[in-house]
């Protein structure tokens, strides 16, 4: 059971992080300047920026702002952003002029990227701005321009973060957006929330059907924020009870007809969230720090990629990895139940999946890769020849590690009786020496080929086609494999080749 104590006062919470930064600071004179001779003029703090510095104890680097009490007020918050960006030396960005939405990108004296967004209240007054939002927790504001701190919190959004509730405002303001019912679950991960306010979750199972009203854009960001948070788990479960994560993964609604067999203790819709599950709680905390690391990294740097990490990627593939088995299910006349083919019918429903939330190229392959090659790992040991290890770590690249976490989460999370304890300790204990020893054989890898298709085009005299290819695959082998170290040695053993090659053709 969580613990709670009594909150700190918002406001004095609030107050002490906004006078430690000066850039604010900046922010603020430059508002009271431009609006001296407006009486009711004010300026708030608002939504995520507020929330956030409750929760941690920081002010973060998106501050939101709302100028209120200002007639003709989209055509201020436009001007109030050109001068932040020209006064401050900063860029402006346009996001929505028909709601006097602005972005200006700063620096503060830290040198850290801050993001300005100005936004005209909606409504007569900052209370009515707060009724549209989505979230109590969203839906508070302090104000920076006045002699106090004064904090406007009408739906007791700072009593629900600091006893972890998730609750929305209304019904119609999950509607006016539906993205907002995916944001339920994704604040709940990131905000480590202990319960989703039941009322919620009945207004998020009426209306899930909605979700793809939004913008697949938009849907990928929400929904990658949610996988890359830290537990996820819980959240897919409980978005797994709504119905939300079947509308957004409609691939996963046949493995609800998947029982347990003797290989797979739980039947496939469980079995599939359980991966993620074990992916959390046991592989990563028993991964090499370095990894760790570099599983949390997030993809882009600024706005955009906030809080998208290799680790959720790796997560969506957990749940997409047996999507191919309900197609490819059969019972054999033994009674053991097989799913033959299962991993290329899974790649291409991935890949039909990829086009709906209209995926890059990078995360594509990464999703399709890891499904279409979730199997394997399972046909190596650290043991194995080391021209076949070649091929496999050749094959994923720079997601091996990536495809490992997953199988690793696989064989956790497949324990049915056919499977002994000792079977399942051997087998994790290959899949961590595959990790280890592709860490160690990555340099390597990343190392450029000593010979590129041109070099050898020249050098033999050869056109371009699948001879030059193999000659070159063959070439970075064997300089991996340690066998050529130099490109005069690979040139004299492609020489050497093919003065074989044109004898054997002489012979004949």
């Amino acid at each position: 059971m969580r613990l709670v104590n009594a909150p700190p006062s918002p406001s004095q919470t609030l107050k002490g992080l906004v006078e430690k930064q000066p850039l604010l600071q900046q922010v603020v004179h430059l508002f009271q300047t431009m609006t001296e001779k407006t009486p009711n003029a004010s300026l708030w703090l608002v939504g995520g920026a507020v929330r956030d510095a409750l929760h941690t104890g920081k002010l973060g680097t998106d501050w939101d702002m709302v100028p209120c009490g200002i007639t003709n007020i989209n055509d201020f918050c436009e001007q109030l952003s050109r001068t932040l960006a020209t006064r401050l030396q900063g860029t402006l960005v346009p996001l929505h002029e028909a709601f006097g939405m602005h972005r200006v990108v700063l620096k503060d004296g830290s040198e850290r990227i801050i993001y300005v967004d100005v936004a005209a209240c909606q409504g007569g007054t900052i209370t009515d701005d707060l009724s549209r939002r989505d979230l109590s927790v969203n839906a508070m504001a302090m104000r920076l321009d006045g002699d106090t701190a004064e904090f406007v919190d009408p739906y007791q959004g700072a009593n629900d973060l600091h006893i972890g509730l998730i609750r929305a405002i209304s019904k119609q303001n999950l509607i006016d957006d539906p993205l907002r019912l995916l944001r339920v679950y994704r604040l709940a991960a990131c905000l480590q929330a202990s319960s989703i306010d039941e009322v919620t979750q009945g207004w998020i199972k009426q209306h899930a059907a909605l979700l793809w009203n939004a913008a697949p854009e938009r849907i990928t960001t929400e929904w990658l924020r949610l996988l890359s948070a830290p537990p996820c788990w819980p959240w897919l479960v409980a978005m797994g009870q709504s119905g939300l994560l079947e509308v957004l993964l409609p691939e996963l609604t046949p493995t609800h007809a998947i029982p347990p067999n003797s290989h797979h203790h739980l039947p496939l819709w469980d079995h599939t969230l359980e991966l993620v599950n074990q992916a959390e709680t046991t592989v990563f905390p028993s991964l090499s720090t370095a990894l760790q690391n570099e599983l949390q990294v997030p993809f882009h740097e600024g706005y955009t990629g906030n809080g998208i990490t290799r680790q959720g990627l790796i997560h969506w593939a957990c749940l997409l990895h047996d999507i191919g088995k309900p197609a490819t299910h059969e019972i054999l006349d033994d009674g053991r139940h097989a799913f033959h083919g299962h991993d290329r019918v899974g790649e291409d429903l991935t890949k039909a999946m990829a086009k709906r939330f209209k995926l890059g190229n990078d995360w594509t392959q990464t999703l399709t890769q890891l499904v279409r090659w979730h199997l394997y790992p399972c046909a190596f040991t650290p043991q194995s020849p080391r021209k076949s290890l070649l091929r496999f770590y050749r094959r994923l690249g720079h997601r091996t590690e990536d495809l490992l976490v997953l199988a690793l989460a696989d064989r956790l999370s497949t324990r049915g009786p056919a499977l002994s304890d000792e079977q399942v300790t051997q087998d994790l204990s290959d899949l961590h020496g595959l990790l280890q020893d592709y860490r160690e054989f990555r340099p390597a890898l990343e190392q450029p080929p000593l010979i590129g298709g041109k070099d050898v085009m020249v050098l033999l005299g050869i056109p371009p086609g699948p001879a030059l290819g193999n000659l070159l695959k063959i070439v970075r082998d064997k300089q991996l494999l340690g066998e050529l170290s130099t490109q005069e040695e690979a040139e004299q053993w492609l020489l050497l080749q093919n003065g074989n090659w044109q004898e054997r053709g002489a012979d004949k």
